[in-house]
């Protein structure tokens, strides 16, 4: 069986009855008196406790507010945007030309492209296509239209002439890959002596298809680079031509 709980005010007061009524029985009258006051004494100190905790427990608890969180800013909501459309790209171009390659025509796509203009990347291993415009709207692309030239013959040719044996001239698109590079490649070129190095090696991946690489070499050239054609890439060495003339 559980034990009834019990008040410690009425076992207080019980012992100083009993105090009370011996003292009573034996005439001392002035323990008496004090048992009398020290017994309303307890009664008014547990009353003040009750009251007290009765008011602690009315007390209601005030939930922490949760911490809000950083609101996004324009400038992350533009890379986030720029980034699908990359993404996207990447999935066209995988689905059209699962072994093709494609990179940004000009470094500054993003702020072409957030500004409405028109973009282009170019591309390696894409059937012979070497350019392609990037269709958007509202920041989403819709497709992509390529460009290039790929015609079947349609007659039994005659005997090719050195000219006839490249179906493309890429020099114009030598000339706009190395427009659009000048400044970074000079850049990296500079990064590169304060490294102690004496050479930059651009890869595969960021220049267009390899019959162009000729054409890119006598761009940069013309641009004041010395330049080598690599199995994988395109090496710049040595000093331009302008910083030779200076010196």
């Amino acid at each position: 069986m559980q034990e009834a709980k019990r008040s410690p005010l009425l076992d207080s007061l019980k012992i100083v009855g009993l105090a009370i009524m011996a003292c009573y029985v034996c005439r001392f009258w002035p323990m008496v008196i004090f048992l009398v006051i020290y017994g309303l004494a307890v009664i008014t100190r547990t009353l003040v406790k009750s009251r007290k905790a009765k008011t602690a427990k009315l007390v209601p608890v005030i939930p922490a507010e949760p911490i809000p969180a950083p609101t996004p800013t324009q400038r992350d909501m533009e890379n986030l945007a720029f980034s699908m459309i990359c993404g996207r790209i990447t999935e066209l171009v995988a689905r059209d030309y699962p072994n093709a390659r494609w990179v940004w025509e000009f470094p500054t796509a993003q702020k072409l492209i957030l500004e409405g203009h028109e973009a282009y990347i170019l591309l390696n291993q894409a059937g012979g296509y070497r350019r392609a415009q990037v269709l958007y709207q509202n920041l989403q692309v819709t497709g992509l239209k390529y460009e290039g030239i790929t015609v079947a013959p349609t007659q039994q040719p005659t005997e090719p002439s050195p000219e006839e044996t490249e179906p493309d001239n890429y020099s114009l698109l030598a000339f706009q890959w190395v427009d659009a590079h000048t400044a970074d490649l000079s850049a990296q070129r500079e990064e590169a002596r304060q490294n102690g190095l004496d050479h930059v090696l651009v890869p595969e991946t960021e220049l267009p298809v390899a019959q162009s690489w000729q054409d890119i070499c006598a761009e940069l050239a013309r641009a004041g680079f010395r330049t080598q054609v690599l199995a994988e890439g395109i090496k710049i060495t040595g000093v331009d031509e302008n910083e030779r003339r200076s010196e």
